[in-house]
């Protein structure tokens, strides 16, 4: 009996541990976490409330940014119809979420928003600020009376900056607005607006990148010009109901327009072709982070557009004086890219480079790999000589195809890999255990 009573016991913690171990999927928490934005609708806090948000109205304008700029900014104005269901008045402090904390490579900083402003039926508000110690949020909150059976409106504005460090996609705009905090309130928001006004037009077809140069969830969108709007009805906000904006980033998108005019006026316009190229190297790129942050399920077919790529560098090689920048961007192309360059010529524009630039390290290092490689050959590069004039632009591709990239289709997964091994050594330990028992009977 004793024997028995140990080996069950055994073999319980056994399945027990193998069931703790075996991956159940996502989970959903039905409580709302801190955002992973600053920005968002309003929250009660942890107060049990009788107020119901009834109606959200939030407009974003991503202006034009200035040149000097690299990230864009967005203005922010929302306005709440809040009402009160129950018998007595209610005093809340209403809750946003101001800013955060962000842990990146270069040590902790502070995202927030600027120009914040609070209203309740007109009248501007004290706001405070403080920081949470549970989750490293900083929030601005105030006071709000919300009479029994009565309507309050509630409105705040503010200035963001697009998000370039939650893992926005490489050379877009990023910007979020976090619908799931409003969920706190009584029952349902009966109608949600959300309107987000880009610098330029969303819906153009634009046939050259084979792609869309926006993306936004969650779907259902209207499109309008250069305005996307949400409308949605008697939502229980959760985290897939929060929006997300994603557009090309305007620094690229204008250096490809610009490239493109330039060269259909002269084609033999070598610094046009340098530009087109290190605007398409930064959209196919683009492109590459939004499928792999899990942002878009499909990419379009780049093959032509790498093509385009190669030839305008190539253009920019055979005809430009020496300039090193420009150098060493067109040859790390190549040497990503070495199906789009015969190795001769590849050869030919790495001795042209060390002979015009010998003393550089970083065109060195270049030159050595692509040896190590077996890129192009060894030998001793030689005098400059003049490259052949090529005045001819490539045709611009036609309209690329999107193809799907299939979810889950690598088999290295390191959960599987950890899972077995836990049941090869609990394989072990019963064999061990069924031995033991056999010598100790």
């Amino acid at each position: 009996m004793y024997d028995r009573q140990h080996t069950r016991l055994f073999l319980v913690l056994v399945m027990l541990l193998i069931l703790f171990m075996i991956p159940l999927g996502d989970a959903q928490a039905d409580v709302g976490l801190p955002p992973s934005q600053p920005g968002s609708s309003l929250s009660p806090g942890e107060y049990e409330t009788r107020v119901q948000m009834v109606s959200e109205q939030v407009e974003i304008i991503i202006p034009e940014k200035s040149p000097e700029e690299w990230m864009a900014k967005a203005y922010v104005t929302a306005d709440f119809q809040m009402f009160n269901h129950g018998d007595a008045d209610e005093s809340i402090e209403v809750w946003f979420p101001f800013g955060e904390r962000s842990d990146y490579p270069k040590g902790w900083k502070v995202i927030q928003v600027t120009d914040f402003q609070a209203w309740v039926d007109g009248q501007e508000m004290e706001v405070t600020i403080e920081e949470s110690d549970q989750w490293l949020i900083i929030w601005a909150h105030w006071p709000t009376v919300f009479p029994a059976d009565e309507s309050v409106d509630i409105r705040v504005s503010y200035t963001i900056t697009e998000n370039l460090i939650g893992g926005g996609p490489y050379n877009f705009h990023s910007f979020y607005y976090i619908m799931e905090t409003g969920a706190g309130w009584e029952g349902v928001i009966e109608e949600a607006l959300i309107t987000v006004q880009v610098p330029y037009p969303v819906d153009e077809a634009d046939e050259f990148l084979g792609g869309p140069i926006f993306h936004a969830r969650p779907e259902g969108y209207i499109i309008e010009g250069n305005k996307v709007r949400w409308v949605l009805r008697d939502l229980e906000p959760v985290e897939s109901d929060n929006i997300e904006v994603h557009l090309l980033h305007q620094d690229i998108r204008k250096t490809i327009l610009a490239a493109r005019q330039a060269l259909e006026s002269d084609p033999s316009d070598w610094e046009a072709s340098y530009q087109l190229a290190k605007g398409l190297r930064a959209w196919m790129g683009a492109q590459s982070s939004l499928v792999s942050g899990g942002f878009i399920e499909t990419a379009p077919d780049l093959q032509a557009l790498e093509q385009l790529t190669a030839d305008c560098y190539r253009q920019f090689l055979d005809n430009s004086p020496p300039d090193l920048d420009g150098t060493l961007t067109a040859l790390d192309f190549y040497r990503w890219y070495p199906s789009l360059i015969d190795s001769r010529d590849l050869q030919d524009y790495f001795y042209q480079a060390v002979s015009h630039f010998p003393d550089n390290e970083q065109l060195g290092d270049y030159y050595q790999r692509a040896i190590d490689e077996g890129r192009i050959g060894e030998g001793e590069p030689p005098s400059p000589t003049p490259q052949p004039t090529s005045t001819a632009i490539p045709t611009l591709p036609p309209t690329a195809t999107l193809v799907e990239i299939p979810a889950g289709s690598g088999t290295s997964n390191p959960v599987y890999f950890i899972l077995g091994l836990v049941l090869f050594f609990c394989a072990i330990l019963m064999i061990m255990f069924a031995v033991w028992r056999r010598r100790t009977d």
